[in-house]
């Protein structure tokens, strides 16, 4: 249909060769290659200046309309901006809101008709605002046709200055009125209507040069309007031509721009009809649809394609049939079709529920619906390329008898987007299913005659309402699906890292709407409002975390680290801020102190060093913060620590101070210190039983029992009068017990080699009186030292196995060989033998006084070379020993 028109109208154009005026060298444009398209009227009534965005949608101001229309790039009427007072010119920003001139001021409004700003001083700012243009910086150009100047504004619309005057010569006006930016040139073409011409001037509003002159004919203009520039496609656009409305003539003149200007052709002339023009007032070349889109006085929007590659014209609707609908139905399902024009997509609905897309195939289309019990309207919409709509529509009834169905157990939460449903029906009953969330069906199937199955695919994430309808009875239930694994925040040392502290912290953030639980290496632990706090103590060698939320759907996320403990890492502390800690201000200084020579950094960027001080400021996210602190040695030896900081700027605040950090301690009692802001209620738990806690002014301090050994968790929560509160834990690690250390093949005098055992949690140390000969913590607890070639006294030979609380064992090579006399009574006996039996099979726990009497084997020569073990060969051989029969 569209070749048809173009065919009919295409003799109505007016278009004059360029022989009227000549150019030194030849011309540097064609004429060129017109065609009429359909003019666009709907929404219109006196269009005055013309804008598009990148997307290709026109924009039309209307004076008597009461806004900005716009129109999709095939001329489909898309909606009415208002605007305060009748809009006379725009142009759109690069953020695509709109800049548009109302009389005595200028407004940047968005999409919606908000308006933003006025530019400048606002209302009184112009005499008669009209064209307005931004240049490729973005600065605003507004023509003044009253005050004869233009006002230039920055992209936020403040004033930055003013060019032209009254006048005739060069750089005065006489009423300007349109106004283009050429975007080779950079220059700015302003409408000098009364004075019949164009002026070229650059962004500073220096006046550049002048086209055409008062008159009628080629280069000749009688009241032009509007200008407009087209340009070549391609990455390097050129200049093409240059399109000047004359409202009076009733005609838009093209013209080749280059130098002084050379007549191309006219385009339109006066009379009422397709192509033709009757006072035009603006054009706008539109780049994307290779059109000349003019704004007539008839009330209407006239269009011509230029080339050969221009968009169509289309606000024709789609032809849309439904087939012949049944008056009335048994079946609750019902399939329905019809014809519809090639390309349009199809929706149907039923009694205004959600439109569910239709199959189309050529030019058909089909779906089925599901109806409820009495009578069901059902409509059909079809939307082509251009977006134009049609809608046609029918109704049937559903007649039911007997009703009754049942629903089997459903899952009250999944992981997957699909579930089975069953039940149970009366005979011929039949159900539809609907998910009223989607608006998607699901087919039924009838395995018995008093059973259903259905499998329903599609669901959305969160609550699906379900509906199951038989056509005179509905059930509903819901369905909730939750595929996302819980969002998990685990602050502790990065994965790799190496660090010479044995005690570290781990605090953890799980969040979920169906949160299950959160472990650690396989262990349950308890979250507080989301987040729990816990000690890592380091063993030798590797020590690996493994933390897994799980949420009741069966989703989980985990998060693995692996850390290396290391005794000769370089030494590193942080003074501030305490582990833990809550703020309300965004930023926080971390300092602390490390050797000289290192280099320290805060989260990979390096701190300022002062002497053995550094610190650095970290800039806060709202939440949970981890900070990690590095130091780096000359010899490349590195270590870590961490430091954990809540940001919230609503909560209050409480702050442990003393210990900064987890701990593993000897000591009976511990002081737990801090600082609390005023106005807030204090509260303190060990383990979640309630102590009591000493506030002194900001201060508060609260005495901890070290009990039992193990973990004990000390909460400091803080609540204002409003009721918010926020906690802050300290983990401390009590532990009495003495690590096990064993010297292996002890000779006097010492041997070269020395050797034995050590428990995982020790350090083990070889000194002398001239101090530390070695330094060991070995992954398995074995460790050895070769003196040889390396100066020490043998007779104050000492090793020390030291562990995270302080402990200490020590031994010298003058301890005794280990005699079996477990139980120290001065005789090895039965007794003896049964308590390192009872140790063998795991019945008892060792202590070290046992090691150093029991661990005997094996016998080497009849001398003892202690394994580092007690196990079944140690017990024969205190047997052997206890019936006389075995010495050593």
């Amino acid at each position: 249909m569209v070749g048809t028109v173009r065919k009919l109208l295409a003799a109505v154009v007016v278009i004059v060769g360029a022989q009227a005026v000549g150019i030194a060298g030849g011309l540097a444009a064609t004429p060129p290659q017109v065609t009429p398209l359909p003019s666009v009227t709907d929404g219109l009534r006196s269009p005055v200046r013309l804008a598009t965005d990148s997307s290709g949608n026109l924009y039309v101001t209307d004076s008597r309309g009461g806004g900005i229309v716009r129109f999709t790039s095939t001329g489909r009427f898309d909606r009415l901006i208002p605007t305060a007072k009748a809009p006379q010119g725009v142009a759109l920003t690069a953020t695509g809101n709109l800049v548009v001139s109302q009389g005595d001021f200028v407004a940047l409004m968005d999409q919606t008709g908000k308006e933003l700003r006025r530019l400048g001083s606002g209302t009184g700012q112009f005499k008669m605002a009209n064209g307005v243009v931004l240049d490729a910086a973005g600065r605003i150009y507004v023509t003044d046709s009253l005050g004869n100047c233009v006002q230039v504004f920055t992209a936020t619309g403040d004033y930055l200055s003013r060019f032209g005057t009254a006048g005739f010569g060069s750089g005065q006006f006489n009423m300007p009125t349109g106004i283009a930016y050429e975007k080779i040139s950079g220059q700015l073409a302003v409408v000098d209507s009364l004075n019949g011409r164009i002026q070229f001037f650059d962004t500073n509003g220096i006046f550049q040069r002048t086209l055409c002159s008062f008159g009628s004919g080629p280069l000749k203009l009688t009241l032009p309007q509007g200008i407009t520039f087209e340009y070549s496609a391609g990455a390097t656009p050129t200049l093409l031509r240059m399109y000047v409305v004359d409202s009076f003539q009733s005609t838009v003149q093209v013209i080749d721009p280059a130098g002084s200007g050379a007549f191309l052709a006219f385009i339109g002339s006066y009379g009422a009809g397709t192509g033709l023009l009757n006072a035009p007032s603006d054009a706008l070349f539109d780049a994307a649809g290779s059109r000349l889109v003019v704004a007539n006085g008839a009330g209407d929007m006239v269009l011509y394609g230029i080339g050969a590659g221009y968009l169509p014209v289309d606000t024709t609707p789609p032809a849309i049939t439904l087939d012949p609908l049944p008056v009335s139905t048994l079946t609750a399902s019902l399939a329905v079709g019809g014809s519809v024009e090639a390309g349009a997509t199809v929706t149907v609905s039923v009694n205004g529920g959600v439109a569910k897309p239709a199959v189309t195939s050529g030019s058909g289309w089909s779906a089925t619906v599901a109806l409820t019990p009495g009578l069901n309207s059902i409509t059909v919409q079809a939307v082509d390329a251009a977006g134009n709509i049609a809608t046609v529509g029918g109704s049937v009834v559903l007649t039911v008898t007997n009703t009754f169905f049942s629903i089997g157990p459903v899952p009250p939460l999944l992981n997957t987007t699909s579930v089975t449903l069953t039940g149970s029906r009366a005979a011929g009953v039949s159900l539809a299913i609907l998910n009223g969330t989607t608006g998607a069906t699901a087919a039924v199937t009838y395995p018995t005659s008093s059973t259903w199955r259905s499998v329903l695919s599609g669901l959305a994430e969160g609550a699906n309402l379900i509906t199951l309808s038989t056509g005179g009875a509905s059930e509903s239930l819901v369905v909730t699906v939750d595929t996302r694994a819980p969002q998990l925040v685990v602050s502790t040392l990065a994965n790799g890292s190496r660090s010479g502290v044995r005690v570290h912290n781990v605090t953890i953030a799980a969040v979920d709407p169906h949160l299950q639980g959160v472990t650690v290496n396989g262990k349950a632990v308890t979250l507080l409002n989301g987040s729990a706090s816990m000690p890592l103590v380091l063993a030798n060698g590797v020590t690996t975390l493994t933390v897994t939320a799980t949420d009741q759907a069966g989703n989980s996320v985990t998060d693995g680290r692996s850390v290396t403990f290391d005794p000769a890492a370089p030494e590193l502390a942080v003074v501030a801020p305490s582990d833990g800690s809550r703020t309300r201000t965004p930023v926080v200084e971390v300092a602390g102190t490390a050797p000289a020579g290192v280099t320290v950094t805060v989260n990979g960027v390096v701190a300022t060093v002062s002497d053995t001080g550094w610190s650095r400021r970290v800039t806060l996210a709202p939440g949970l913060n981890t900070i990690e602190i590095g130091v780096a040695a000359s010899s490349g030896a590195t270590a870590r620590l961490k430091r954990t900081v809540f940001y919230d700027a609503d909560a209050p605040q409480a702050v442990i101070v003393s210990p900064a950090e987890d701990l593993a301690t000897v000591a009976e009692s511990i002081v737990i210190s801090g600082a609390v802001e005023d106005g807030v209620t204090l509260s303190a738990t060990v383990d979640g039983a309630a102590v009591p806690v000493t506030l002194t002014g900001s201060a508060f301090s609260l005495t901890v029992p070290a009990g039992l050994e193990g973990a004990h968790a000390v909460t400091v929560t803080a609540t204002d009068a409003t009721g918010a509160s926020a906690s802050t834990t300290r983990n401390l690690v009590v532990d009495r017990t003495p690590p096990l250390l064993l010297i292996a093949g002890q000779t006097s005098p010492p041997p070269a080699v020395l050797a034995g055992t050590a428990g995982r949690d020790a350090t083990v140390m070889v000194s002398d009186r001239s101090g530390t000969l070695g330094l060991f913590a070995s992954s398995d607890g074995a460790w050895s030292i070769n003196l040889a070639g390396t100066p020490h006294d043998p007779a104050t030979l000492r090793i020390t196995a030291t562990d995270a609380a302080g402990n200490v064992t020590a031994r010298s090579l003058s301890a005794p060989v280990p005699t079996g006399d477990v139980n120290s009574d001065g005789t090895v006996t039965i007794a003896d033998v049964l308590r390192v039996l009872r140790i063998a099979v795991g019945a008892v726990a060792p202590t070290a006084d046992d090691y150093a009497a029991a661990d005997v084997g094996p016998l080497v020569n009849g001398i003892v070379r202690p394994d580092g073990k007690i196990d079944l060969q140690d017990a024969i051989l205190i047997l052997r020993k206890s019936i006389g029969v075995q010495t050593w």
